[in-house]
């Protein structure tokens, strides 16, 4: 499961005229080909998976 805190520009603040400018956006669960993510500028990025063995 990803889940990104993030905006478009780096000074992004969240206003009463702007209450969306730093959202935080679940994007659900990635079926990734390769081992590797690229982490989005100006973001913070939770990612949790589960180890099966």
């Amino acid at each position: 499961m990803v889940k990104q805190l993030g905006a478009d520009d780096v000074l992004a603040s969240n206003t009463l005229s702007h209450p969306d400018a730093v959202v935080l956006r679940d994007l659900g669960v990635l079926d990734l080909p390769e081992p590797s993510y690229e982490f989005p500028a100006r973001s913070i990025t939770l990612l949790s998976f589960a180890v099966s063995g």
